[in-house]
Order: C-alpha cells, then structure tokens, then sequence
C-alpha cells in the first residue's frame, strides 16, 4: 500500500516537472517556478514518506523481535538449550578427566613396576654373585670372570630369566 502511494507520488512529481520544464520552454517562468517548486515538494514528499513507512517497519520488526526475545517461552527455552550444553559439557569434562586420570595411573603404575623389575633383577643379580662367589673354587679364573660379566650385564639389562638361567648353571658346579 505504502508502496503504491510511494509511486503515484513520485510519478506525478516527474510529471509535474516535465510540465515545468514545458512551461519554461513557453517563456512562462513564474508558472513555471511554481510548478518546479510543487515538483520538488511532491518528489520530497514521496521520498519522505518512504522512509518514514521504512523505518515504521523495522521499527516494528525490532519490537516484535525484542518482545518475542524477551517472552517466557523463548526464555525457558534459551534456558533448556544451556543446560543441555552445560550437561553435555559436564559429560565430556567427566570423560576427559576419567581418561587423564586413566592414563596418569597406568604411567604410575609402569613407572612402579619397572623400578621393582630393577630392585629384583639387582638383588637376584646381588644372590647370583654370592652363588657364584661360593663356586669360585670349581671355576677357572676365566670362567669366573666370564659368568660375574655375564650376571653384571644382565643385571644392567634387567633379564631376570638369563640370571635365572646362570643361577641355575652356577648351582650345578661342584
């Protein structure tokens, strides 16, 4: 509607110019000053009224978005999706830390183990040279040599079966 108002409008103020300009043409000039003068005041207006009709509108638009914004059930659900995201946050924050945990524990835990598998193979290595030192005897002094180098590096190595195995071979000797 306000459209069609904008138009005619703004149709009749060209025509009411090409009318002035005709006027000027005849030598009429002080019709024609008129007529040019009521030209521009109706172009001003129709161009007026659209923006006026223009700003009306997203005026409007702006009310109703910022009532609709501000209604209860816009905010009840604005308040639902947040809690489905901080729920679903909370769930991967739980599940990241169970896996940080998760990981830190089995580090421990490795960490553990390979100290004791050192403390073992030491004192298992520790027993061997005793064993060893009592069959020293029954050994030449190259073998000796051999096996207290053999039982050092697997010591070194921590391979608790090759020292299992020299023990085994030493308590044989008699």
């Amino acid at each position: 509607m306000i459209i069609k108002i904008f138009l005619t409008l703004f149709f009749a103020a060209l025509i009411v110019l090409i009318v002035a300009d005709i006027l000027y043409e005849l030598n009429l000039g002080y019709f024609a000053t008129l007529v040019l003068k009521l030209g521009d005041d109706v172009l001003l207006l129709s161009f007026a009224l659209l923006l006026i009709s223009g700003m009306m509108f997203f005026s409007k638009q702006i009310a109703e978005n910022l009532k609709r914004y501000f209604s209860a059930t816009e905010r009840a659900q604005r308040r639902a999706f947040f809690s489905i995201a901080q729920h679903r946050y909370l769930q991967q924050l739980l599940a990241s830390k169970k896996q940080q945990i998760l990981y830190f524990a089995t580090l421990k835990k490795q960490a553990l183990l390979h100290k004791n598998d050192k403390k073992q193979a030491a004192l298992l290595a520790k027993a061997v040279l005793k064993e060893l030192q009592r069959h020293k005897t029954h050994l030449s002094e190259i073998e000796f040599k051999n096996y207290r180098q053999a039982i050092k590096q697997a010591a070194a190595q921590q391979k608790i079966e090759v020292l299992l195995n020299l023990q085994q071979n030493i308590s044989t000797f008699k």
